[in-house]
């Protein structure tokens, strides 16, 4: 009673085929081998997490597609072969301080564009621009200042001209020190971040972004040019002084781009340069040294200054070894002798507050331009010249005096009064040190001396509690442990002032 079945339909189609396996991805990992055939049972060894894929251009997988049956025999589990060895080793990668090892991750420059720059944005529908682009070399004009300034004239106007007059300076041919008109471009500029603070950041960021990825070799010499002319007058900010000191670091082996021909002399200026700028970022920040205008002289010596051998902020053995090469034959630097000498011989022993009183700054920038020059006669004619003169020769120099482990052992409690153990330390320092402490110890004795102090109003304990400072470095980096040891240096002085008689 139930109804027929319906009928097949007549035009039923023709059942699918199995689908064909994917295509192999490029971007994919690559099988894992069969294990080995053992006997044993296995041992469970715990699998190390697989790299991440790597990005294989069309042209190298199809050269690996064909090389990949041979090396699957030795691409083992990653647990029995150990990690992957790099492919390139960097041997010459300098080596950065600790506390800087320590947050290096902290100190990339994007990083810190993410904090404190403004939003770029470009184009009709003001597109928002990425980092990558912001901090690399752009021709052109600036709209408006890379960091948040309030002040909107500096921001949309003078933030601009800057970036202007960086860009002139880079396009400058020839020697800039030989060039009236790049001096004149660089005075600009550092005048620009000397009289106005919130420019100062602003003008090392615009030079990071100049000098990052620059098409052109000799523009991005002339930008590193501008880091050492610009750090003789103004530091960058506690906030940006870190991501600046890593960004020198980074370029001590800067070289051309590739296809780029240079003269062998051009090669390694960046590099040259980005030490030189890390060696005084490092004494100016010791120094504490306030913003300063530059001469047209300062701003030519700061251009030479990364290629030549330097007096001021130079190490002691280079200096001793470049005086031996002129013919000089005495056991301490020149420079240390004509100074010295010529406090005496204008008169310092009877001049009031000699050490103490600063001098003239453009005399200063003459006196030490002169020295620089290789001129050591007629250096100045004012005894506070060159007293301030040596003290910044001994405050600015790379290597200390008085080494760190003489240090530890020299500023303490028990040895700070005891003249016995301080003189034993001064006959332990290296030959050149020693002769060095000798001879600065028995001039400010004869400077200090009694018959002199009525005059001066420069006791022995006024003395050591002024140059102190220029000998000792303590190598703590905390503030406070520097601060702390500040009375026990002075006490160390005095001590040597009054009492050493020679060795």
């Amino acid at each position: 009673l139930l109804p027929p079945p319906p009928p097949p339909p007549l035009f039923s189609p023709p059942p699918l085929p199995p689908a064909p396996p994917p295509p192999p991805s490029f971007f994919s990992p690559p099988p894992l081998p069969p294990p080995f055939p053992s006997a044993a049972p296995a041992v469970a060894v715990a699998a190390r997490p697989a790299p991440p894929p790597q990005r294989i251009p069309v042209v190298a997988a199809a050269k690996s597609s064909a090389a990949s049956s041979a090396s699957a025999a030795s691409s083992a589990s990653p647990s029995l072969l150990g990690p992957p060895k790099p492919r390139f080793a960097r041997l010459d990668t300098p080596v950065l301080p600790d506390d800087l090892q320590h947050d290096i991750h902290k100190f990339q420059f994007e990083n810190f564009a993410r904090d404190f720059f403004e939003d770029q944005r470009r184009g009709l529908f003001r597109r928002k621009r990425k980092m990558c682009e912001v901090l690399a070399y752009e021709e052109g004009e600036l709209q408006s200042s890379l960091l948040r300034i309030k002040d909107q004239q500096l921001s949309k106007k003078v933030a601009p001209s800057v970036f202007t007059l960086i860009n002139q300076y880079m396009q400058e041919p020839g020697s800039s020190h030989k060039s009236r008109n790049a001096v004149r471009i660089a005075n600009k500029i550092v005048n620009f971040g000397y009289s106005k603070a919130p420019l100062r950041d602003e003008i090392y960021c615009q030079l990071m972004k100049q000098t990052t990825e620059n098409p052109s070799w000799d523009a991005t010499v002339k930008g590193w040019e501008l880091f050492s002319i610009v750090l003789e007058s103004f530091l960058p900010t506690s906030d940006l002084e870190d991501y600046v000191r890593k960004y020198f670091f980074d370029h001590f082996d800067a070289e051309p781009p590739v296809g780029v021909i240079t003269t062998a002399v051009d090669k390694p200026k960046v590099s040259l340069i980005a030490k030189h700028c890390v060696r005084r970022i490092d004494i100016l920040s010791r120094l504490n040294q306030a913003a300063s205008a530059l001469l047209d002289e300062d701003i030519k010596q700061a251009m030479i200054a990364p290629f030549s051998m330097l007096l001021f902020g130079g190490y002691l053995g280079e200096i001793m070894k470049g005086d031996r090469e002129n013919g000089w034959d005495r056991n301490v630097p020149r420079v240390l002798v004509v100074l010295a000498e010529a406090v005496v011989a204008n008169g310092g022993c009877e001049s009031e507050g000699i050490f103490r009183k600063a001098a003239s700054a453009r005399e200063l920038s003459a006196a030490k331009m002169r020295l620089e020059k290789g001129s050591y006669t007629d250096v100045c004619s004012c005894p506070h010249v060159a007293a301030c003169l040596l003290k910044r020769w001994f405050m600015e120099l790379a290597d200390p005096i008085i080494p760190d482990s003489a240090y530890e052992r020299m500023v303490s409690k028990t040895a700070c009064e005891n003249i016995a153990i301080l003189k034993a330390e001064i006959e332990s320092l290296p030959p050149l040190n020693r002769s060095v402490m000798v001879y600065l110890l028995e001039f400010l004795q004869r400077i200090g001396a009694q018959e002199h102090q009525p005059v001066t109003k420069m006791n022995v304990s006024n003395l050591a509690l002024v140059w102190s400072p220029n000998i000792f470095r303590c190598p703590a980096a905390n503030a406070l442990a520097q601060l702390e040891n500040t009375k026990l240096e002075t006490a160390c002085m005095t001590t040597l002032l009054r009492q050493f008689d020679g060795i």
